[in-house]
């Protein structure tokens, strides 16, 4: 998992891939399969709570996943050793597994909205079933799913099929268990790369998790099988079969990864092609940052597929241009979030100089507050290097550098509205569009709140933020009335107003009493997770009782 979710760039699948080892032990001793003494109903089922959250807070998809496996879990204990409390255990589990959707509120209520993470891979199925073309069943059962060194992989089923065969007792029924789980999962990973149903994980590697944690479960169990079931069996052939295999795996094994590791495979999406160095998304960023130290706050357009990382995810669809801020894209970044009309209206300009309808791209882009421009080399630059209003400030072989001429101010005071904000969403033409001359400029303190000590005379407050009536504005502790800015915020600004100028973003009653619910249910999710019995101290009991003679 970790070879695979580096060479994809998919953060989503390493913290996967890091939880779901756990899960699954909580899954194996609730549905009654392994139980060590003490166990503790309450406290499994807490623990499951946090580890699918951990899950699905980065693959929303992995709540769907484990609840298969659970069902799998139930059903083949009921056929080896019959219905007992499976009804019980059943329970326990959609138990932890809602303990987790909860942990996740409110997010977790928007995965099937409109441009929520699972809506936006059942939309783009097809984009997104097209990345298991190469996957199927026999992919999953040679351990080629995620993708890995052809060798590495053919090493796994060699060692699980050695835990079933020397295996005896509870170890070989494990090691059916979790062969069982692998082909469910090779039967998942067929049915959607065949468009038989909508994928719920966004990748071959994300749906490889729980096939490598149950790779993993059978090569434990067959150097269990190897130590403790091997030596009671009478010496024959199956002691050589079983070397053979051994040193099967191992050289498989260090043939494969060997040779990758010492050629650098590792690096982030070196299996899918050309992508930008980090390091010159580093350098850009730098750079950048610089640049805001001496202007001001100011958003910066990336375009170009190179910027992106290989592979999609739930939470965050690959796009050709995104906005960050001056030093690059941040870890929320990676949370697809829905910006309503300023989206709508970001992609229309977009398009319009990508179709050379425009030449003043720079004056479209200023309303928005993107002070730069950087592109990918390619055609795709020629649209935007002919644009009147964007100067070209540095050209490297990997990128071009654009700044804007024509940009405005996050958050400043005019005479009027922009005109660019009307003119953008009712499509006039906008030669005659000129930019309005700032009265003054707010600062950007934090990232919702915008502040000016003294101004002078009236006009109209704009703030390049999407819309939203959580935006508040107050001169001097007086509430200023909200005007019609289109995609944006805007306040009217009386001519007799004075004292400091506030622009805030307000948190609603809902929002607190989901800040406090959330806060409620982790902590008390956390402490029934880490919970500990008072067990008797046997050993003291034992030496308080009166010895009744002989030694002991």
């Amino acid at each position: 998992v970790g070879y695979a979710g580096l060479r994809d760039g998919s953060l989503g699948t390493l913290v996967f891939g890091a939880a779901a080892p756990f899960v699954l032990l909580v899954l194996v001793r609730l549905t009654g399969w392994v139980r060590p003494p003490a166990w503790n109903r309450g406290r499994a089922v807490a623990r499951l709570g946090l580890g699918v959250a951990v899950s699905a807070a980065f693959v929303p998809g992995s709540m769907f996943i484990y609840a298969l496996v659970a069902v799998l879990l139930v059903i083949v204990r009921a056929f080896f050793v019959g219905g007992g409390d499976s009804i019980r255990s059943f329970v326990s589990v959609l138990v932890g597994l809602l303990t987790g959707w909860l942990l996740l509120l409110p997010w977790s209520t928007t995965w099937f909205a409109d441009g929520g993470p699972l809506n936006q891979l059942f939309d783009n199925s097809k984009t997104y079933a097209a990345s298991f073309a190469e996957h199927g069943m026999s992919a999953v059962l040679l351990g080629q799913t995620p993708e890995t060194p052809v060798f590495f992989g053919l090493a796994l089923p060699v060692m699980g099929l050695l835990a079933v065969f020397i295996g005896d007792g509870q170890r070989k029924r494990m090691a059916l268990l979790l062969w069982t789980s692998i082909a469910l999962m090779g039967l998942i990973v067929t049915a959607i790369a065949a468009g038989a149903f909508p994928p719920f994980v966004a990748s071959p590697t994300e749906a490889g998790v729980i096939i490598s944690v149950c790779f993993s479960g059978l090569v434990g169990l067959a150097v269990g099988a190897f130590r403790l079931d091997l030596p009671r069996r009478d010496f024959g052939y199956l002691h050589w079969l079983t070397l053979a295999a051994l040193a099967l795996s191992i050289f498989l094994f260090a043939a494969g990864l060997g040779p990758a590791l010492w050629h650098g495979e590792w690096q982030p999406g070196a299996g899918h092609g050309e992508v930008s160095d980090p390091r010159t998304v580093v350098q850009i960023s730098s750079l950048l940052d610089a640049q805001a130290e001496q202007e001001g706050p100011f958003r910066a357009l990336w375009i170009g597929p190179d910027w992106e990382p290989p592979t999609a995810t739930a939470t965050r669809p690959l796009r050709d241009s995104f906005i960050t801020a001056p030093g690059g894209q941040l870890l929320t970044d990676l949370f697809e979030k829905s910006v309503g009309d300023a989206e709508t209206e970001l992609d229309r300009v977009l398009a319009s100089v990508d179709a050379g309808a425009t030449d003043e791209g720079g004056s479209l882009l200023g309303v928005f507050n993107v002070g730069y421009v950087v592109l990918e080399r390619g055609s795709s630059a020629d649209p935007w290097l002919g644009q009147r209003d964007l100067g070209l400030i540095r050209s490297e072989p990997q990128y071009l550098l654009l700044q804007n001429q024509a940009v405005l101010h996050r958050a400043a005071i005019y005479d009027e509205i922009p005109p660019l904000v009307t003119a953008l969403r009712e499509g006039s033409h906008l030669d005659s569009v000129t930019l309005p001359k700032e009265v003054g400029v707010l600062e950007h303190p934090s990232a919702s709140r915008y502040r000016l000590d003294e101004f002078d005379g009236g006009g109209h407050v704009f703030v390049a933020e999407t819309a939203d009536n959580g935006w508040k504005a107050t001169a001097n502790g007086t509430s200023l009335e909200r005007v019609d800015s289109g995609w944006a915020n805007g306040f009217d600004l009386p001519s007799d107003a004075a004292g400091p100028l506030t622009v805030s973003y307000k948190r609603t009653l809902g929002d607190i009493g989901w800040l406090i619910f959330g806060g409620i249910v982790w902590i008390t999710v956390l402490s029934a997770s880490f919970s500990r019995r008072r067990q008797p101290d046997l050993l003291a009991k034992a030496e308080s009782q009166p010895q009744t003679g002989g030694e002991s």
